[in-house]
């Protein structure tokens, strides 16, 4: 099959791709693990522009010129339309901070830098992804990344090659070498518990894309058969549905659980390499994927600032199905027009014809971005009103020491506690604070309430760690260590009361009620036969997205929230269930 040719099941697998993601992000149950169609998209790319590059190395009609004035016409033209009408809405619906916020992001995301932007934006107390419109194109900044780097190896090695200076297959070689190499860093990252630099930067990721590039090589072994060609199809859907619908938040991810997906993915576009797919009548399902695939990319552009932007527009920041279904139609509708009069006019050249005038066109709307965007940030905003002012005191707030970071309490370190924070007073009532962020929430409020002279307030521990002595309930060996630390501090100091707090939903998440709830117990039993008696603090009360963004956003629109309004409700059964399941034991 020619390189050139276009190969419909490739749409069918976009379109498996792009609607993961979708339903993931607009919350459709089934697709938790949905976060993996990115993955597939990454193998994919490296398929196709791998299948492009080495056919036009070998006819000697390669261009770097031409693969880049590609890639242009491929990514630009869509996204900045998209990037342009989200600045556009961000007038009518954020508050001046937050605009100041989405600008930064622009700067990142047409410079092809926005996954190491969000990157540095992902720590333990930093704001929630869905209030970050541009967060999705993160993975446009991975894909670009990687398409400055590939294009070099493979030309150079196949130069090489023609000029026999080796006999040895160097480009399988040297792909196959790298994506060991970057599989092997994404993994240590997600074991040594670094998912976020796993997951948002290039390195770690580049070895989706090889997976991609290994499989469309010249030499590798083909299936004939058109059924064996179908049976590899099925399993790699297969196998890409099984993450899709069996992976949870809680997941580790990437790591080795990308896998899954990406050899779906590798095994599928292999399978349909010798030849085309079966033509399907007309209003077969296999035409509305092909629909699907074909604006997967503006789809994916689009189905993000939605869905955020629907949520903005809730005073509860909570959408119902017929939200959902509002903003599915819109994506589709937004996503078709973005396709019929973006992507397919600048890509046949009928806008912006020759190679010259698609690189101004690239280079000036970028610096238009970026002018715009550095305006954006620094130009005065003219701020009088009370609401903005109250929202960038919030924002500005320094919690660190109302937390203890870095002393007592750490988001996220093996670094040892402060032996200050583990001492012990006499002739006081040594209390242990024990937990995540939930639980040091509380140590302010608790030494500013009792008697400092009678009463002492010790707080440890680290963020995302469940307080437990119970060792078979950590899922990390970080977690692990630090709880064999407390159980022999323990053991050692003999506080007069533990306290243990922590965010239980998440934790609930990962091993289930009963068996959060069970370790709890043993933790408490093991407490009793040292005589320490132990106090557990249930749920703390959770919002629907941050708590002063909600109440400023509401009272700049006139908007009266209720309590059901900005309150999570499922937190009050949690604490329920937690107080009866406690309520009865002795200690």
């Amino acid at each position: 099959m020619a390189p050139s040719a276009h190969r419909d099941d490739i749409d069918w697998l976009r379109a498996v791709a792009v609607l993961s993601v979708c339903f993931f992000h607009w919350h459709v149950s089934p697709f938790r693990g949905g976060y993996v169609g990115v993955d597939v998209f990454f193998v994919v790319s490296g398929f196709l522009i791998t299948r492009i590059i080495q056919s036009e190395v070998r006819q000697g009609t390669f261009s770097f010129a031409q693969f880049y004035e590609r890639r242009v016409r491929r990514l630009l033209p869509a996204l900045y339309v998209m990037i342009a009408l989200v600045v556009l809405a961000s007038f009518f619906l954020l508050m001046p901070i937050e605009r100041r916020d989405l600008f930064k992001s622009v700067i990142a995301t047409v410079t092809f830098t926005s996954n190491i932007f969000f990157w540095r934006q992902s720590g333990y107390f930093e704001a929630s992804a869905d209030e970050k419109l541009l967060l999705h194109t993160w993975s446009l900044s991975v894909e670009e990344q990687f398409y400055l780097v590939l294009p070099v190896i493979i030309w150079f090695l196949a130069r090489l090659q023609a000029r026999r200076l080796s006999q040895a297959p160097l480009v399988p070689l040297a792909l196959g070498a790298l994506t060991l190499a970057s599989f092997a860093a994404g993994y240590r990252l997600v074991e040594t518990e670094q998912v976020t630099s796993a997951f948002f930067l290039s390195p770690p990721r580049a070895w989706e894309f090889l997976l991609g590039s290994l499989v469309s090589l010249k030499g590798v072994p083909t299936l004939r058969n058109i059924h064996l060609q179908r049976m590899g199809r099925i399993v790699g859907l297969a196998l890409i549905l099984t993450a899709v619908f069996g992976y949870r938040n809680a997941t580790p991810f990437p790591g080795i659980n990308a896998l899954l997906p990406c050899l779906g993915a590798a095994i599928y576009l292999w399978s349909g390499i010798s030849g085309p797919a079966v033509l399907r009548w007309r209003w077969s399902p296999v035409h509305v994927a092909n629909f699907f695939g074909r604006i997967s990319y503006s789809l994916y552009l689009w189905h993000w600032p939605l869905i955020i932007y629907a949520r903005f527009l809730k005073p509860s920041l909570s959408l119902n199905a017929y939200d959902v279904a509002m903003v599915a139609a819109s994506a589709v509708f937004l996503s078709y027009l973005s396709y019929r009069f973006v992507e397919q006019p600048v890509r046949r050249q009928t806008l912006i014809r020759g190679t010259g005038p698609a690189f101004r066109f690239a280079a000036v709307t970028t610096a238009v971005f970026i002018l715009a965007g550095v305006a954006g940030i620094f130009a005065p905003q003219g701020v009088t009103d009370k609401d903005d002012a109250l929202l960038q005191s919030y924002m500005n707030y320094d919690y660190h020491d109302l937390y203890e970071v870095d002393r007592c309490f750490r988001p996220g370190s093996n670094a040892p506690i402060d032996e200050d924070c583990l001492r012990i007073l006499p002739n006081r009532g040594n209390i242990l604070m024990w937990g995540d962020s939930a639980a040091a929430q509380y140590v302010h409020g608790l030494r500013a309430t009792l008697d400092a002279n009678n009463t002492n307030i010790i707080l440890t521990w680290i963020g995302t760690c469940f307080a437990t002595l119970d060792s078979p309930a950590h899922d990390t060996s970080r977690c692990a260590a630090m709880s064999r630390a407390i159980d022999n501090w323990i053991q050692h100091a003999r506080p007069d009361l533990v306290i243990i707090g922590g965010f239980w939903s998440s934790y609930v998440a990962k091993q289930g009620f009963d068996g959060m709830t069970d370790s709890l117990l043993r933790t408490a039993a093991a407490l009793k036969a040292r005589g320490i008696p132990l106090l557990i603090i249930g749920p703390s009360v959770t919002y629907r997205g941050r708590l002063p963004m909600m109440l400023l956003r509401a009272r700049s629109r006139n908007i009266v929230l209720t309590e059901n309004d900005i309150v999570e409700s499922s937190v009050f059964v949690l604490d329920r269930k937690m107080k009866e399941k406690f309520s009865s034991r002795d200690g």
